[in-house]
């Protein structure tokens, strides 16, 4: 890491205001959903026009999951009880395909490239490296 040089920081809500109004998301699944990105969408959800959300099993209970199939979509390779309703009323998608497809399906050149993955990330070590955590 450079010296003087401090690591950008932002809040939730910062991070989720830099996505444009339309956009296509991919959250990590399981244990790497980040719930304070997702409370941040949830309450900056009425500024996006067409956001679109990819993700695989969701073990998360999350307002933002009531307010899918309007300005909000959610596709997902794997339903999950969180969201089997949206899925059953055709406010979500789900499509078949193997673990191995993710990284390539959503790559900048996949067919399904998106504007941005939402991570959360470990503080920076002493030379600025970041853990990314198990599902990235």
């Amino acid at each position: 890491m450079r010296r003087n040089v401090q690591p950008k920081r932002v809040s939730g809500r910062e991070a989720i205001r830099a996505i444009p109004q339309r956009a296509r998301l991919l959250f990590p699944p399981s244990c790497g959903v980040t719930v304070s990105l997702l409370d941040a969408l949830y309450e900056e959800r009425g500024r996006f026009e067409d956001l679109r959300l990819f993700t695989g099993l969701i073990f998360v209970e999350h307002p933002v999951w009531q307010h899918l199939g309007g300005n909000i979509k959610l596709s997902t390779w794997h339903i999950a009880a969180a969201v089997q309703k949206s899925v059953d009323e055709g406010k979500a998608d789900w499509f078949p395909i193997r673990m191995s497809q993710v990284a390539s399906l959503f790559a900048q050149d996949g067919p399904l490239a998106v504007d941005a993955v939402l991570v959360q990330v470990s503080p920076p070590d002493e030379q600025g490296y970041v853990s990314l955590g198990a599902h990235v």
